[in-house]
């Protein structure tokens, strides 16, 4: 009897042994990130390159994650509401932002943000952009070369299209002029309130000079009131093959991009995070999302989250020179 007593309590004790560990392992499973549906705040109104490229983001996470990544818009503020939406969010993985170079090394340099900087989790790098470097159809400029010899021959007779001291447009603009051997402070910036009425006045003849994202320029390039004389970046564009990027011109320290990122709030644990720039690697190498990508007129761009802040941070110092040029003008 006691035999048979003692035998029931190990095999009681090893049942429940057995269910310990079948619901602990079931734990686990349940705590795998991700399990339910991604919010992607875009910080930007929808159209613009920010909120394109996150769309096919967002399609090619959800696939490799195997939940839904909703793009979510909050716009308005010059990103800084968006921004905040999330940087305030639970740490949970749930709550990201498809981040944009103006809103991170940007933003450093911007005055009275209710935030600092690098109030955020760095996650991997995705896409770029390359910004063109435009001027009208009619200009007698012929190639980037031909543009920064008479900008050094004659600031003063230089105008071009100012979007406030930040703005990637002004900043690449900014760093023409100086590659070019000039001041900032010798030209004449055109104040513009967006790149759309800036754009126009370039193909009209009324300013000289401008650099804006490539899908903002392309329907002007096309109806041939617009020329293209080099694109930012490490390779030629597809929708406009046969213009030089600026290191093929001859001038490779006019470098700056649109560059797009996952972060997160602060504090988002290091495992989400590892998670997350597994997805964005294996996502890179894709066929698909590469060319997906190309119809919004960008690249994949992978670069792990442990090398995104001190990029940012190298990019930051550059703006901030750029931008205190401007400022001078």
């Amino acid at each position: 009897m006691e035999c048979s007593v003692r035998g029931f309590l190990r095999r009681a004790a090893l049942g429940l042994g057995i269910a310990a560990g079948t619901l602990a392992a079931t734990a686990g499973l349940a705590q795998a990130y991700p399990d339910k549906a991604i919010d992607l705040v875009v910080a930007w109104s929808p159209g613009g390159s920010t909120d394109t490229t996150a769309r096919v983001a967002a399609k090619h996470l959800s696939r490799e994650l195997g939940v839904p990544v909703n793009v979510v818009n909050k716009a308005g503020g010059a990103g800084v509401p968006g921004v905040i939406s999330v940087v305030t969010a639970r740490p949970d993985g749930y709550t990201l932002l498809w981040d944009v170079n103006s809103d991170i090394s940007g933003h450093a340099i911007k005055p009275g943000l209710p935030y600092k900087w690098d109030d955020r989790t760095f996650g991997p790098m995705m896409a770029e952009g390359a910004m063109a470097i435009i001027v009208s159809a009619k200009s007698d400029w012929k190639a980037l070369k031909d543009m920064m010899e008479a900008i050094k021959a004659d600031p003063s007779a230089l105008t071009w299209a100012y979007l406030g001291a930040v703005s990637i447009t002004t900043l690449t603009q900014a760093q023409i002029i100086e590659t070019a051997g000039a001041k900032v402070k010798d030209t004449r910036p055109v104040s513009f309130d967006s790149g759309s009425p800036g754009i126009t006045a370039i193909a009209g003849g009324h300013v000289k000079l401008g650099a804006f994202g490539v899908g903002g320029v392309l329907s002007l390039t096309r109806s041939g009131d617009l020329k293209v004389l080099a694109v930012t970046g490490a390779k030629r564009v597809d929708a406009l093959p046969d213009v030089p990027t600026t290191a093929e011109a001859g001038y490779p320290q006019v470098d700056l991009t649109q560059w797009w990122s996952l972060t997160g709030p602060k504090g988002l644990p290091a495992d989400i995070v590892a998670r997350l720039d597994e997805a964005a690697r294996k996502i890179a190498e894709s066929p698909d999302f590469q060319k997906d990508m190309a119809a919004t007129n960008s690249v994949p761009r992978y670069m792990p989250a442990s090398e995104v802040r001190t990029f940012a941070t190298q990019e930051m110092n550059t703006l901030k020179a750029l931008s205190a040029s401007t400022e001078a003008k």
